[in-house]
């Protein structure tokens, strides 16, 4: 992202800017594996992502959204249904927790074990067994419809 912002031609570049951001306590290094986030001290709260390779996924990319994703599992965390603490498990497997939980925090059609992010309960249409997915309504439709049309960032940001 460095070298397409700000034209760096190297990885050379790109780590001593880092290192100067860091020396200077303009971010705060932490590390998950291979990859080196990069946390502002400032108000925005900005990631850089810095890694060797080279290449930046697209979930990786959307590790800015949060501080967005921590205010909504504090506002919903009450009506969580899962075994593991919402908190808990963005922390240790953030990645997996994108895709997993990120459609229960943004929308109140998405269900899990049963119960959407309000702590309205729902089963299957047909059956005794707990609704885990998209409520099969038409308001369902259009908010699967809106999850999959918006950006993660976008999405996160309109919520909080």
């Amino acid at each position: 992202m460095l070298m397409d912002h700000m034209g760096y031609k190297n990885y050379r570049d790109i780590n001593n800017f880092l290192d100067k951001l860091v020396s200077n306590k303009h971010v705060n290094e932490e590390r998950d594996g291979k990859i080196s986030w990069f946390r502002s001290t400032g108000q925005g709260n900005v990631w850089l992502n810095a890694k060797k390779e080279g290449t930046v996924s697209s979930s990786e990319q959307q590790q800015a959204a949060g501080d967005n994703i921590s205010i909504l599992i504090d506002r919903f965390c009450s009506n969580w249904c899962g075994r593991i603490p919402l908190q808990e498990e963005y922390t240790k497997f953030p990645h997996s927790f994108l895709k997993a939980r990120v459609p229960w925090l943004t929308s109140d059609e998405f269900y899990l074990f049963g119960c959407n992010r309000q702590g309205k309960h729902a089963v299957f249409p047909g059956s005794s067994h707990p609704l885990n997915g998209w409520n099969t309504t038409s308001a369902g439709r259009t908010a699967r419809n809106r999850y999959l049309s918006e950006d993660l960032e976008e999405l996160l940001s309109q919520e909080v």
